[in-house]
């Protein structure tokens, strides 16, 4: 016969037989008692070593997973914080090289702009000028804003926009 065959099944039992019958007589006591208890053991230590392989290989296997966990943890929070600080890179980067012609008033500065207007002697901008209740959001205007009227605005206002023109005729 060859590898890949198997004999039939009455050819196994035959043979079993016969090498059953040629067992010593102390195996052949007590219904093959003896022959039992020496299967039985050889099986049960097969089992147990098995067993005890397939319990280490299952440990084996939660110990992995539980690092592949660890590390994809760590490697998101790496990939969030690589995510975030570019975030915050663009973010420097457009408030840096970006010039918004806006104009920002918030009612405790309108009051102030009034306040200031007034001591200084301008009637004119008390006529006008109504406080508002909600912070106002305006583009500026080519005549300048509201907040030039204070000189240290003013001063910022004008430095800003000359060095923004410096760098743009490099």
């Amino acid at each position: 016969m060859n590898k890949g065959e198997r004999a039939p099944p009455h050819l196994n039992a035959r043979f079993l037989r016969a090498l059953i019958a040629k067992l010593p007589d102390d195996y052949q006591a007590n219904n093959y008692l003896k022959l039992y208890q020496e299967i039985s053991s050889d099986m049960k230590k097969l089992a147990e070593n098995i067993f005890a392989s397939i319990s280490l290989a299952k440990f084996q296997l939660i110990e992995g997973l539980n690092k592949i966990r660890s590390k994809c943890s760590y490697l998101k929070k790496i990939a969030e914080e690589r995510r975030l600080t570019y975030k915050r890179h663009e973010i420097r980067y457009n408030i840096k090289n970006m010039y918004l012609p806006i104009c920002i008033s918030s009612p405790s500065s309108i009051k102030e702009i009034l306040n200031e207007a007034n001591r200084s002697g301008n009637k004119k901008s008390t006529a006008g000028g109504e406080i508002q209740e909600k912070i106002k959001i305006q583009p500026r205007l080519e005549q300048g804003c509201i907040h030039e009227k204070f000189t240290m605005m003013k001063e910022l206002t004008i430095s800003k926009r000359m060095n923004i023109e410096m760098v743009s005729n490099i």
